[in-house]
């Protein structure tokens, strides 16, 4: 007999977000991870909210995402530290050969950017080098602590009657009777299951024999458990590669790859980006790299060094600062902005993962998929194409 409906894999944002909006429905619900509070991509994530530019199918799911945020520290009953907050995407005047387009493609968007001069966004951000960029675009978005949110979604998991539990996952069957995961201690049975393992989902399924279309990256940054400077801002670059890599690394010719140990699959990018919480918390970085293996390792000496360079040309104060440097795994997907749907070959096995900005749409993306997963079908996220199999 199966003890529970549903069986979420990863607490992550994505698992944690699923996992509730399923126990909200009334399903029973566990929710199993190597390490509930991990330390993992949720942990190192920026927690920019943004809507900007929003229209159309994405546009309307960017801004229930917001309109989540808006409330969730309510529903859930924990403050997640939403705030609308000052972000400047930084002009690099050495590296972008089209500056005038870059700022006409960000200024033509429905909700407009200031576009500030290096002295001007030095006022905006006491901290900022002036010298460093060619100005700045300036505008109001969102803003989350991962680890608030994350808490308060676990929370409200256990308060709807879903169960939390430390595993890692062995072995996993799905068949049409139900689904069995084996953990080193344990063995679960559900009804059903949802895959939500981030940057280690490829690995997960691979090792069940079942190949999808997610990828991953290793990213790395530096936190600064409590900097004595305070960021009145976000500061992040217009110009980052990030989406140029992921497009790169998951080329259809590049598919095999992804199985051979010891491949780079498009070279790897670095780019100026801090934020800090409250409480003095600071990020800064980052480096992403497209590696083949999840368990590759990496020089952190050279790559910490190589961050404080890059950062220090842009914000001096943080150059210097002590703090440690950590790396984790970011899932992606090729043009989507995340897979979801039933998992091919495997029965009653469903994926929820290759997010590519898992803060605002996980939890606009879940609470639809929740109830297509309980008989409501959702003609937003099949117009979409989110699903890896149309369902």
């Amino acid at each position: 007999m199966n003890a529970y409906d549903w069986i979420v894999i990863g607490a992550g944002i994505t698992g944690s977000a699923i996992a509730y909006e399923l126990s909200k429905l009334g399903c029973r619900v566990l929710l199993l991870d190597p390490m509930v509070n991990s330390d993992r991509a949720t942990r190192y994530s920026y927690g920019m909210i943004c809507w900007y530019g929003a229209s159309g199918a994405i546009g309307q799911l960017l801004l229930e995402g917001k309109a989540r945020h808006e409330v969730l520290s309510e529903e859930l009953g924990m403050d997640t530290q939403f705030q609308r907050r000052q972000m400047l995407f930084t002009l690099d005047c050495h590296n972008d050969l089209n500056l005038e387009a870059t700022i006409a493609r960000y200024q033509h968007l429905d909700e407009g950017f200031e576009l500030l001069e290096p002295e001007e966004a030095r006022k905006v951000e006491p901290l900022l080098n002036p010298r460093a960029i060619a100005g700045a675009l300036s505008i109001e978005q969102g803003h989350v602590n991962p680890v608030a949110l994350n808490q308060a979604y676990q929370q409200g998991i256990e308060r709807h009657g879903g169960k939390i539990v430390p595993g890692r996952v062995e072995q996993l069957q799905g068949n049409g009777k139900g689904c069995a995961i084996a953990t080193s201690e344990e063995t679960y049975y559900a009804e059903q299951a949802i895959v939500c393992a981030g940057g280690w989902t490829r690995q997960l399924l691979s090792n069940a024999g079942i190949k999808i279309p997610v990828y991953f990256t290793h990213a790395e940054l530096i936190e600064i458990p409590d900097c004595p400077f305070r960021l009145s801002t976000i500061v992040t670059s217009v110009n980052s590669d990030r989406t140029h890599l992921e497009e790169q690394a998951s080329r259809a010719e590049n598919e095999t790859l992804w199985n051979q140990p010891g491949r780079e699959l498009a070279p790897s990018i670095i780019d100026a980006d801090a934020v800090q919480f409250r409480g003095g918390r600071l990020l800064f970085g980052q480096i992403s790299r497209a590696l083949s293996d999840p368990n590759a390792r990496v020089n952190a000496q050279q790559s910490q060094q190589a961050m404080r360079e890059r950062i220090e040309g842009m914000l001096p104060s943080l150059g210097q600062c002590r703090g440690n440097w950590h790396s984790c795994l970011v899932a992606f997907s090729h043009k989507r902005l995340a897979v979801l749907g039933p998992v091919p070959g495997m029965e009653r096995v469903h994926l929820f993962s290759g997010f590519t900005t898992p803060m605002i749409l996980a939890p606009a993306i879940a609470p639809r998929f929740a109830r297509q997963l309980t008989g409501t079908p959702d003609s937003l996220l099949a117009e979409l194409g989110l699903f890896l199999v149309q369902c």
